[in-house]
């Protein structure tokens, strides 16, 4: 078996859609969430093409003869120097939503690594509930 411990979550857009409302207005407007089908979950692994590669996620994984790849979020996505923290919070949570759902439905070809909600304004201890709530709730093999 050939395992994959570096990947990232390929989400749908509306997951960067949500991002994108939480940066234009900072959370006064509220948690919200992202809502997606699971086919809209399955296309954004298997059916569009990655910029990076020109190949769909599968498409990658299948070619390069991975079995098991596990996957986190993307680093450069997770807005870990936006105020206020609670958006950095709330979209990390959605983005661990999304890698769980990720995992149910490619069983046995992506295993979940949660993020942690990190900001220079919280303190570490902040961090736990999320990197639990990752682990336990999703069935995540850690955090990063």
């Amino acid at each position: 078996m050939v395992v994959d411990v570096h990947g990232h979550v390929s989400a749908p857009e509306r997951l960067y859609a949500y991002k994108a409302n939480l940066l234009a207005h900072r959370g006064s407007h509220g948690r919200g969430g992202v809502v997606v089908t699971d086919d809209e979950v399955r296309a954004a692994v298997v059916d569009e093409v990655g910029a990076a590669f020109g190949v769909s996620h599968m498409e990658h994984l299948n070619t390069a003869g991975i079995d098991l790849q596990v996957i986190s979020p993307r680093p450069y996505q997770m807005m870990h120097s936006e105020q206020p923290s609670k958006i950095v919070e709330w979209f990390t949570e959605e983005t661990n939503n999304m890698i769980h759902r990720c995992c149910q439905l490619f069983p046995g070809r992506f295993a979940g690594m949660a993020g942690m909600p990190q900001t220079p304004w919280t303190e570490p201890a902040t961090w736990i509930p999320e990197m639990k709530r990752g682990c336990r709730n999703s069935g995540a093999l850690g955090s990063c």
